[in-house]
Parts: C-alpha cells; sequence; structure tokens
C-alpha cells in the first residue's frame, strides 16, 4: 500500500533559498527571469537568445513555462508600482510624474 501523498507548502526564507543553491542554480534562475523581462519589453525569442547566450529552446521553455504559470504570468505582466517612498537621492520619479 502506498502513503497517501501530502501537498507540501513550505516558505522558505530568500536568505536559505541562496546558500541552498549552487552558483549555476543561481545563474539559470536570473537567466529566466531575464529572458521574462526582455520578453516583457518586446524582444524577439532570438534577440533574448543572442543577448543572454542562450539557445532559443531555452528561451522558449522559460516563456511556456512562464504562460502555464498564473504566478509566474503575474509576475512578468503587472507593471512595477510606483510610490511616493523617499530613497537616499529624494523622492521617485520626477515632479511632472507626481501631478
Amino acid at each position: 500500500m502506498s502513503k497517501p501523498r501530502q501537498k507540501l507548502s513550505v516558505d522558505i526564507p530568500l536568505s536559505l533559498i541562496k546558500e541552498l543553491l549552487s552558483e549555476s542554480e543561481i545563474k539559470m534562475m536570473q537567466r529566466r527571469v531575464m529572458i521574462g523581462k526582455l520578453r516583457q519589453h518586446g524582444m524577439s525569442v532570438r534577440s533574448i537568445a543572442l543577448e543572454l547566450g542562450v539557445g532559443t529552446d531555452t528561451v522558449m521553455r522559460t516563456i511556456k513555462q512562464i504562460a502555464k504559470n498564473s504566478a509566474l504570468k503575474k509576475f512578468f505582466t503587472e507593471p512595477i508600482q510606483k510610490t511616493s517612498l523617499k530613497w537616499v537621492f529624494g523622492e521617485i520619479g520626477s515632479k511632472e510624474e507626481r501631478n
């Protein structure tokens, strides 16, 4: 008899993820994010592949993965929220943007 499958959901802190992943795994994750961002900006599959030094299959696989996952799709399609927080060098955005 097999064990019943439990859906495991664990929140893992970012600092722990960085410790658990190897350098190459972190680079792969960074490339995937870059692929999504470049595609969001309208770059072609071939241009993204050339820019990042990966194959077109890698770009296509990542784009399909983003399209299938609602959380990833939301991350790559939601516009960046502007805030009125003050940073070290002043407020974000110009005065014209805030008016």
